[in-house]
């Protein structure tokens, strides 16, 4: 349970679930059942007049409700009901006074509550009034006398004293087992941080003791091809130059991945693809061989850092994959502001929620055209592509493999490990759509609309 104090606010929902809701409720019951008791102890016990009995026992009974919110209001309306009370009963002989039994409840209760609740010195100053108020009653003519008036004003002190001091207790003991619930929770997620850090040093240890070596001796390999192998002709050494930069290239992103991967503060001090990078990045693909077309037409400035680094990637992953599955077959890739772009967009693609290709913002679009040997249809682009799910998607693949399959090899790196899925997570985190799937004419086609900023 929360300790509050009289100035803090609470919400509706807090009011009725919780700690708040048992309080409320609580709280609640007992001036129901303290009206309806008091009512008739002061009007036919005691004789007060019935309208004068009604309104001391509904000051009584609503002072504890006033409590849990409004401990101010709750001692001053207890102390004029305590009052009202004690005047309308001074006349009684043969029954408890000044302080009636339903008097002394109400005020145990509303000592109960601000003890929880509120501060100490609410808790003070009530049990202080209260007791001036028990005690100026004895100097009042009473007809039962002053030993039993003495000794009621006596018991009822010592009653609230007691609540309330059972009562600050029971706080303090709350409020210990919410901190010691607060320090175990903190201790368990810091535990679960160091065991998933752990967890992904381990694996970024591994990567990089798999893949960091093996990319530097292709690396190293083709850097010293033209010392080793001297009858090598210049197209021969543009390509093992050319294997050697990819090799280079994959292995400095792979490092930049394993270092977001250890959590560290440095992941994003090396500089990120923005869409001012595609064209290089299909004069790349263009120089292993592949027919690449580009259809450009957007300014770095009207682009987000965050959209164009998307866009990048998205055309690395459409190349790489149009490289992988469909290997001599010409590629199409058209980066620019919508709409106007909807052209080569899959037949039957899922669209994802919002809107669909085509629709403002920018659209980035990777299609490759059917293979020489396959025939046009829908099922070339490769089946279910267009669902998702957990890998690449499928392109038409000839049987065997065929001679571009090497420049398979040296853009490799280009994927960047997306998938249709990791593309597809890239494109809606920023709130845009992406649709995958077959074209009419046999080959396969991506499709993304991103926000521009």
């Amino acid at each position: 349970m929360a300790t509050l104090t009289g100035n803090q606010e609470l919400t509706s929902s807090e009011k009725l679930t919780g700690a708040n809701g048992w309080y409320w409720l609580t709280t609640v019951f007992a001036g129901v059942v303290l009206l309806a008791i008091g009512w008739p102890v002061y009007a036919a016990g005691y004789g007060v007049w019935v309208i004068i009995a009604m309104l001391v026992a509904l000051g009584q009974a609503a002072a504890p409700v006033l409590a849990v919110r409004f401990p101010t209001a709750a001692i001053v309306l207890s102390a004029v009901s305590s009052v009202g009370g004690i005047l309308a009963t001074a006349a009684t002989t043969g029954l408890v006074w000044p302080w009636a039994v339903t008097a002394i409840l109400s005020l145990a209760f509303t000592h109960a509550v601000i003890g929880l609740r509120q501060s100490w010195q609410h808790l003070v100053i009530l049990w202080a009034v209260s007791t001036a108020i028990g005690a100026s009653a004895l100097v009042l003519p009473h007809a039962g006398g002053l030993p039993g008036a003495l000794a009621n004003v006596i018991t009822t002190a010592s009653i609230a004293a007691g609540v309330g001091g059972v009562a600050v207790l029971g706080r303090l003991w709350l409020t210990g087992l919410n901190d010691l619930a607060a320090e175990r929770r903190l201790g368990a997620e810091e535990a679960a941080k160091r065991s998933e850090l752990e967890d992904r040093n381990r694996i970024a240890q591994e990567l990089h003791d798999v893949v960091a070596h093996s990319m530097s001796v292709i690396s190293v390999q083709a850097t010293t091809a033209r010392y080793r192998l001297p009858d090598l002709d210049d197209r021969s050494l543009e390509e093992f130059d050319s294997i050697a930069g990819s090799a280079r290239q994959a292995l400095s992103e792979m490092r930049g991945l394993l270092t977001i991967l250890r959590g560290g503060r440095d992941a994003d001090i090396a500089p990120q693809p923005t869409v001012e990078d595609i064209p290089g990045l299909v004069a790349a693909t263009r120089g292993t061989g592949a027919e690449v077309a580009l259809d450009f037409g957007l300014a770095e400035a009207a682009v987000a850092p965050t959209t164009g680094l998307t866009a990048f990637r998205v055309v690395q992953e459409g190349l790489s994959n149009a490289l992988r599955h469909a290997p001599g077959a010409p590629v199409r890739v058209q980066v620019g502001p919508g709409p106007g772009h909807s052209a080569g967009s899959p037949s039957g693609s899922a669209h994802g929620p919002g809107r669909s290709p085509g629709q403002g913002g920018l659209v980035v679009s990777v299609v490759n055209g059917a293979l020489p040997e396959t025939a046009p249809g829908p099922a070339a682009g490769g089946p279910g592509s267009a669902t998702g799910g957990n890998s690449d998607w499928s392109g038409p693949v000839a049987d065997g493999r065929p001679e571009g399959a090497a420049s398979t090899a040296r853009l490799g790196h280009l994927g960047a490990g997306l998938g249709l899925k990791g593309m597809r997570e890239r494109v809606e985190g920023l709130g845009g759509t992406l649709a995958v799937g077959p074209t009419p004419e046999g080959g396969f086609a991506a499709t993304a609309v991103l926000p521009l900023a």
